[in-house]
C-alpha cells in the first residue's frame, strides 16, 4: 500500500500536544528569566517551594555524569564547565523541565593528579587488554583442541578445593 502524507484530522491530537507542550516550556523559561535578578537579590534556598522552584545542589560533578532530575544533558555539562564562577546562566529546557544553574566552586586538576591518574588509566586499560587478550586466546585453545569443559563438574571441583583452603585458613 504506498505511503501519503497524513490528514490533519489522522495527527490533530499529535500536534495539539506538542503545541501546548512547547508553550509550557516557553512560559516556563519566560518565567526563570524573570526570576534571575530576584535569586541573586532574595537567595536561592529563600525560593524554594515558592513560585514552583527547586532548589537543588549537586556538591560535585563530572563531564557526561548523571545528574538527578536532569538526567543526562549535554547541554547542561558544558554549561556547567563554562559558566564563569558565582554566574547564573541562562534558562535552560531540558526533557523534564528547565533550570537555572550556578556554579559556586571549580576545582582545577594539578598536573601531578592529571598525571597519577593518567598512569592509573594506562594501568588499568592495559589490563584489560591483556585479560581479554588471553580469554581469546584461551578460547581458542579450547576450541582448537577440541577441549569441552563441563561447567558444573568444574564448579564443584573449585568450590571443593576452595573449602579446603578456606578451613585450612581458620585453623
Amino acid at each position: 500500500m504506498p505511503s501519503r502524507p497524513a490528514a490533519l484530522e489522522d495527527v490533530r491530537e499529535e500536534v495539539e500536544e506538542a503545541v501546548v507542550r512547547d508553550k509550557k516550556k516557553a512560559v516556563v523559561l519566560d518565567r526563570l528569566r524573570a526570576l534571575r535578578d530576584r535569586l541573586d537579590r532574595e537567595g536561592w534556598e529563600k525560593l524554594d517551594g515558592k513560585d514552583g522552584l527547586e532548589y537543588k545542589t549537586v556538591n560535585e560533578h563530572k563531564r557526561q555524569q548523571y545528574l538527578s532530575g536532569i538526567g543526562d544533558s549535554e547541554e547542561v555539562d558544558q554549561l556547567a564547565f563554562s559558566l564563569p564562577l558565582n554566574a547564573v546562566s541562562e534558562p535552560v529546557a531540558f526533557e523534564k523541565g528547565a533550570l537555572l544553574l550556578r556554579v559556586l566552586d571549580r576545582k582545577q586538576i594539578t598536573p601531578e593528579e592529571f598525571s597519577a591518574k593518567e598512569k592509573e588509566a594506562r594501568a588499568s586499560l592495559l589490563e584489560n587488554k591483556k585479560n581479554l587478550f588471553l580469554g581469546s586466546y584461551l578460547a581458542k585453545l579450547f576450541k582448537d583442541k577440541n577441549v569441552k569443559v563441563e561447567y558444573n563438574n568444574f564448579l564443584q571441583v573449585v568450590s571443593g578445593v576452595l573449602s579446603r583452603y578456606e578451613a585450612a585458613e581458620e585453623d
